[in-house]
């Protein structure tokens, strides 16, 4: 298995559980070694790429040596080691979005009325919030968008559902991720 492949089939794994129900240990220790060694060169700015076939990879990735157990760091549902969460995943954004929640329920009543029986816009209040966001640059806002993005989650709309996606039909990001500098020029 190549670095590229590993990557591909831990992402998919990860993001996509439905399309990849199962994932190779030796996909894991080569993925997880590789994004053990990115956050370690970002954090000490020594990142450096290297080209394979179409794609940029962290120079690291070619030179692995270091083999983690998969066991040790993943399970169905919790990808993410507690070392790499704590840097990519925010428990304090959900502790006050689920403090705004609960405020909600006793300011506005349940969720399950106000948008299951579509007496409030959760997409159109998600809107006004990320506006005042914009226009502020007050967090709070965030937290706000986040739950009424969960609401209209919780509550589709006819015709809405969830299907997990392929990197091919990803909405995309607005900027360059790092190591994707070169898939923007080529394309």
């Amino acid at each position: 298995m190549n670095i590229l492949e590993a990557i591909q089939e831990f992402e998919d794994y990860a993001y996509h559980p439905s399309i990849k129900e199962n994932i190779s240990d030796e996909a894991v220790a080569l993925a997880i070694s590789i994004m053990k060694r990115e956050v370690a060169q970002i954090s000490f700015g020594k990142k450096k790429y290297v080209s394979i076939g179409n794609s940029s990879i962290p120079e690291s990735a070619t030179t692995l040596t270091q083999d983690i157990p998969a066991h040790t760091l993943i399970k169905k549902g919790s990808v993410m080691s507690n070392n790499l969460l704590s840097r990519q995943y925010s428990e304090e954004f959900d502790r006050l979005r689920k403090n705004r929640v609960a405020q909600s329920f006793y300011k506005y009543g349940p969720a399950h009325v106000n948008f299951g029986d579509s007496l409030v816009d959760a997409i159109g209040s998600l809107e006004l919030c990320l506006q005042k966001f914009k226009e502020t640059g007050n967090t709070e806002y965030l937290c706000d968008v986040a739950n009424y993005a969960m609401f209209r989650f919780m509550f589709p709309k006819d015709g809405e559902y969830f299907r997990a996606t392929s990197s091919e039909e990803s909405a995309g990001t607005f900027g360059v991720p790092i190591g994707w500098e070169d898939r923007v020029e080529n394309h």
